[in-house]
Order: C-alpha cells, then structure tokens, then sequence
C-alpha cells in the first residue's frame, strides 16, 4: 500500500460563496484549501512553497503583484533544485 499524497490549495479571494464551492469540490478530490482574503497575505504564504495549486480571484493591481510574486518564487526554487533533476 502506498501513501496517500496530500494536495493543497491556496484560494486568495473576498467571496465566501466562492470559497464554499471550491472547498467542496476540492475536499472531494482529497485537497485541502488554504484560504487567503487578501493578495498581500497572499504573497506571504506562497513563499511556504507548499501548495500544489493557487486560484486567484482577485482584480488589478494586486493579483499582478501576487503573480509577480508566485513567478519570481517558482523561478528561485528551480535554481535551486536545478541539481535534483
């Protein structure tokens, strides 16, 4: 018998119907959701690196610095593992 993986999810969004629906739909695939109200907490949370899906439900100039912010991470975390691959 192998583990079970556990997913996580990082849902930054203002709607609590949003949060509601996506949280059921996920729980049903065994992902637990992280919920984030505001892109700048958000932003500190991604730096973890332990989510395996971000959903953003945000607008203007927040959501494109918390984009920013995932990339540039992503980017630091490949060069840093670039030996493991």
């Amino acid at each position: 018998m192998t583990p079970q993986m556990e997913f996580e999810c990082l849902l930054v969004s203002q709607d609590p119907a949003l949060y509601c629906t996506i949280n059921r739909v996920l729980r049903n695939f065994s992902i637990t959701v992280e919920h984030c109200l505001t892109a700048s907490k958000a932003s500190d949370v991604v730096t973890k690196g332990t989510h395996d899906l971000v959903v953003i439900d945000c607008e203007g100039e927040a959501s494109s610095e918390l984009l920013h912010a995932i990339l540039e991470f992503a980017k630091e975390e490949k060069t840093n593992h670039a030996g493991y691959f």
